[in-house]
């Protein structure tokens, strides 16, 4: 008969007489007599799991730190083409700024030439032009004042 306590539970053989031969028999949980040839192979199934718990808890350690290694490498691996990339990329960006300032100078250019072939002045032409009226403007002043002369009311 099987007697708990707590969550233990106890088996206790019970002997059978057959035909000149007691086989012995175990009743498993109280519910139904099991052959010790059956009981037995229980128990190596279970020493069976222990064991390969055992293995998996050393050979777990084992491929847990052989994990971490190639994780390692891996990383660095990772870390190198990702700066390979990135330096690539700086490259490929400072030679498009290259590009962007000499397409703005070209299309400068191209539009500067279409003005002057349209007879409209540039902007250093329209600057120069203004300084030297104001230059007139001083001199015909300081000769007004000189001849004694108020001078004349600049245009609207």
């Amino acid at each position: 008969m099987a007697k708990t306590k707590g969550t233990k539970v106890t088996i206790k053989a019970k002997k059978k007489s057959g035909k000149g031969k007691a086989k012995k028999r175990k009743e498993l949980f109280g519910l139904i007599d099991v052959p010790d040839e059956l009981a037995d192979r229980g128990r190596e199934i279970w020493l069976a799991g222990l064991g390969a718990l055992s293995t998996v808890e050393k050979e777990g350690t084992k491929a847990f730190q052989g994990l971490v290694k190639k994780g390692e490498t891996w990383e660095r691996s990772g870390r190198e083409k990702l700066g390979e990339a990135r330096k690539k990329i700086d490259d490929v960006t400072e030679q498009a700024s290259g590009l962007d300032d000499r397409a703005l100078a070209a299309i400068e250019d191209a539009v500067e030439g279409g003005l002057q072939r349209l007879g409209v002045p540039t902007r250093k032409e329209v600057k120069d032009l203004s300084a030297k009226v104001e230059r007139l403007a001083e001199q015909v002043a300081a000769l007004a004042r000189a001849m004694g002369e108020s001078t004349p009311a600049a245009p609207a």
